[in-house]
């Protein structure tokens, strides 16, 4: 399947540690030493949105895990059961993602999960133990984190001091792809982007995507 998407190596030299821009070109800023996170500040297409409200209108849940090849995303995704029975530009919109963070990455095979939500998954704040994950929120208030002057990490543990910035506390918006550093990045072991879930209001659960590289 081939996309639009494609990436430069231009940079925002005023942001000293995140990365952020209305083009998907932002994301291979990702690579650049003195950026932890990269977002893609994008709004979702009118399609997606009305395949997500109908499917959380209509009930439906999902709690896919799956390895899913590059090369057959889309197909992968559109013999998944549980999403068959939302609209197909759900699964087209995933798929895409699947291609682009396959392309930047250099992999063929990406690990997939798209979840529905009704509470907070990881509702304190943490890093993740690996190179680089891809988190969107297709419904609901997007993933929460802080820059990195509120946080030290000591012997691989985090210290958080969160009551003394919860002014300093940033919000991810619905439908931004974001790109998250972990602490297994090379060189990055000490400034991983710290994240947390947002609550989940009752009446409108999360439906929220994560890639890894395999």
């Amino acid at each position: 399947m081939s996309t639009a998407f494609s990436f430069s190596r231009d940079i925002d030299v005023a942001v000293p540690q995140q990365a952020f821009g209305g083009q998907t070109d932002v994301l291979a800023d990702i690579y650049e030493p003195q950026f932890n996170m990269a977002v893609w500040q994008r709004a979702l297409a009118g399609s997606v949105q009305r395949a997500v409200k109908q499917g959380i209108n209509a009930g439906l849940s999902l709690n896919v895990t799956e390895e899913v090849p590059v090369n057959e995303a889309l197909e992968t995704l559109q013999a998944n059961y549980s999403l068959s029975h939302w609209r197909p530009a759900l699964s087209e919109d995933v798929a895409a993602l699947v291609d682009m963070f396959g392309c930047l990455f250099d992999t063929e095979l990406v690990g997939l999960r798209l979840r529905t939500l009704n509470s907070a998954m990881c509702p304190k704040f943490h890093f993740d133990r690996v190179p680089c994950r891809l988190v969107m929120t297709y419904n609901g208030s997007g993933t929460q984190w802080l820059p990195n002057q509120c946080i030290a990490i000591e012997d691989g543990r985090l210290i958080c001091d969160v009551d003394n910035h919860s002014e300093n506390i940033r919000t991810l918006r619905e439908g931004e792809v974001a790109l998250l550093k972990g602490s297994m990045w090379a060189g990055n072991e000490h400034t991983p982007l710290v994240h947390r879930s947002p609550q989940v209001e009752s009446s409108q659960p999360r439906l929220l995507l994560t890639l890894d590289a395999m």
